[in-house]
């Protein structure tokens, strides 16, 4: 007896800390559920729907290719003269070939053969107004510089991971500085900005797939020469056949004016500056001459 006295007197206060609720709450019912919404329990409730959310186009399959056709519809044209992002759309029905369309005006292509390097890096100096727009609605921003300079791939290159752009949300490291062969045979940079992680690595693998080039690399000289050398074929070429068209139709007169608004006779014109432009570059003395020459 005084065994069981005593173990009473040992576990009070043990059983004093205990709390047993006075009522005990029913558990909640979801009557979203399949299970229970159409009982009669859920009859009176209202019953909310989700909302699908909208899922863009996959870019690229499991295995990280590139699915074609590739297009991002939210993205942006960065002008590195002004700062200012124009909306476009990037769009590649196959890899050779990548367009950038802006909602209004004329779009401009990537000829996939004509890049001579791809990098990723930072433009820490420049802040381009209307970034935080586009992160917030997906994609990336696109900027060209033609001509370039010996300072923009450094720049470009100087602090690369550094971590959020100030005032931009836009990380540095989803930037790619894409080096291309213009028409005139004049090297124009186009500045990629991607505004989240997934469509950087895509941007990134467009354009190593588009060029054949990993990050970093450039095309030599021989090859550069080579590119320019076909340039030139292509547009002495397209220069024979306007000028064919152009003398069916018209006069001497009207096919040499420079004042035409007649756009095959603009072509023609632009063509003959750009073919010079290009046998300057592959070191050619003997200027281009069509029947406006003469």
């Amino acid at each position: 007896m005084n065994r069981l006295i005593l173990l009473s007197i040992l576990f009070i206060p043990f059983f004093s800390n205990l709390y047993f609720p006075e009522k005990v709450s029913s558990v909640e019912i979801n009557c979203n559920s399949p299970v229970w919404k159409n009982k009669d329990r859920c009859k009176d409730k209202t019953v909310v729907k989700k909302k699908k959310k909208k899922r863009g186009p996959e870019l690229l399959t499991t295995t990280g290719e590139i699915k074609y056709p590739f297009t991002l519809e939210k993205i942006g044209m960065l002008d590195l003269s002004s700062g200012k992002t124009i909306p476009v759309k990037l769009f590649s029905e196959n890899k050779d070939l990548i367009e950038i369309i802006p909602k209004d005006g004329e779009k401009s292509n990537i000829d996939s053969e004509s890049i001579l390097q791809w990098s990723v890096g930072d433009y820490s100096e420049i802040k381009f107004s209307g970034v935080d727009a586009l992160a917030s609605g997906g994609g990336f921003a696109a900027g060209a510089i033609i001509g370039g300079g010996p300072a923009a791939p450094f720049l470009l290159l100087a602090s690369p991971f550094v971590g959020m752009m100030s005032g931009n949300k836009a990380y540095p490291e989803w930037r790619v500085l894409v080096r291309e062969l213009g028409e005139d045979g004049r090297e124009k940079q186009i500045l990629l900005q991607a505004v989240n992680e997934q469509n950087a690595f895509a941007i990134r693998s467009l354009v190593s797939e588009a060029s054949g080039l990993k990050a970093g690399v450039t095309k030599s000289s021989g090859e550069i020469d080579i590119l320019r050398e076909k340039k030139l074929a292509k547009l002495e070429s397209e220069s024979l056949i306007l000028e064919n068209e152009l003398l069916a139709s018209y006069s001497k007169e009207e096919a040499c004016s420079k004042d035409s608004e007649n756009n095959k006779v603009m072509r023609y014109d632009e063509i003959k500056t750009l073919i010079n432009g290009l046998r300057k570059s592959l070191r050619i003395e003997e200027a281009f001459k069509n029947v406006c020459s003469s």
